[in-house]
Protein backbone atom coordinates (compact mmCIF):
# COMPACT_ATOMS: atom_id res chain seq x y z
CA UNK A 1 0.00 0.00 0.00
CA UNK A 2 1.23 3.51 -0.96
CA UNK A 3 0.30 5.08 2.32
CA UNK A 4 2.04 2.20 4.26
CA UNK A 5 5.42 3.02 2.85
CA UNK A 6 4.84 6.73 3.23
CA UNK A 7 3.88 6.04 7.12
CA UNK A 8 7.14 4.30 7.15
CA UNK A 9 9.02 6.72 5.62
CA UNK A 10 8.09 9.55 7.92
CA UNK A 11 9.12 6.95 11.07
CA UNK A 12 12.31 5.94 9.26
CA UNK A 13 13.17 9.57 8.60
CA UNK A 14 12.10 10.28 12.48
CA UNK A 15 14.56 7.72 13.76
CA UNK A 16 17.23 8.77 11.79
CA UNK A 17 16.70 12.24 12.90
CA UNK A 18 16.54 11.23 16.24
CA UNK A 19 20.02 8.98 15.90
CA UNK A 20 21.93 11.42 13.93
CA UNK A 21 20.95 13.69 16.96
CA UNK A 22 22.17 11.38 19.41
CA UNK A 23 25.08 11.00 17.73
CA UNK A 24 26.06 14.64 17.80
CA UNK A 25 25.73 14.40 21.45
CA UNK A 26 22.81 17.09 21.28
CA UNK A 27 19.15 16.79 23.01
CA UNK A 28 16.00 17.85 21.75
CA UNK A 29 15.87 21.18 23.05
CA UNK A 30 19.89 22.31 21.59
CA UNK A 31 18.45 21.49 18.31
CA UNK A 32 14.84 22.96 18.71
CA UNK A 33 17.34 25.74 19.85
CA UNK A 34 19.29 25.46 16.37
CA UNK A 35 15.98 25.32 14.06
CA UNK A 36 14.50 27.94 16.28
CA UNK A 37 11.19 26.37 17.23
CA UNK A 38 10.05 24.79 20.39
CA UNK A 39 11.40 21.70 21.75
CA UNK A 40 7.85 19.83 20.94
CA UNK A 41 8.27 20.37 17.08
CA UNK A 42 11.81 18.20 17.32
CA UNK A 43 9.83 15.86 19.45
CA UNK A 44 7.11 15.56 16.22
CA UNK A 45 9.21 15.18 13.99
CA UNK A 46 11.08 11.87 16.15
CA UNK A 47 8.02 10.53 16.19
CA UNK A 48 6.54 11.41 12.75
CA UNK A 49 3.91 13.05 14.26
CA UNK A 50 3.62 16.05 11.87
CA UNK A 51 5.09 16.18 7.99
CA UNK A 52 9.00 17.77 7.72
CA UNK A 53 9.40 19.93 5.16
CA UNK A 54 12.37 19.39 3.05
CA UNK A 55 13.35 23.24 3.84
CA UNK A 56 12.87 21.99 7.57
CA UNK A 57 15.09 18.69 6.61
CA UNK A 58 17.90 20.60 5.20
CA UNK A 59 17.78 23.05 8.43
CA UNK A 60 18.30 19.86 10.42
CA UNK A 61 20.66 18.06 8.07
CA UNK A 62 22.95 21.35 8.72
CA UNK A 63 22.61 21.78 11.76
CA UNK A 64 23.33 18.03 12.84
CA UNK A 65 25.67 17.96 10.67
CA UNK A 66 25.15 15.53 8.25
CA UNK A 67 24.46 15.09 4.24
CA UNK A 68 20.51 15.20 3.93
CA UNK A 69 19.95 11.46 2.41
CA UNK A 70 21.38 10.15 5.59
CA UNK A 71 18.48 11.42 7.00
CA UNK A 72 15.80 9.78 4.28
CA UNK A 73 14.59 6.30 4.39
CA UNK A 74 15.93 4.01 1.52
CA UNK A 75 13.76 3.72 -1.53
CA UNK A 76 11.18 1.45 -1.85
CA UNK A 77 11.76 -1.34 -4.12
CA UNK A 78 10.26 -1.13 -7.39
CA UNK A 79 6.66 -2.95 -8.08
CA UNK A 80 6.53 -6.04 -9.45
Amino acid sequence: MPHDHVTSGRLETGRRIRDARTRARLSQEQLAELLEVERRTVVRYELALTDLPLSRLLQIAQALRVPPGDLLPEAPPPPP
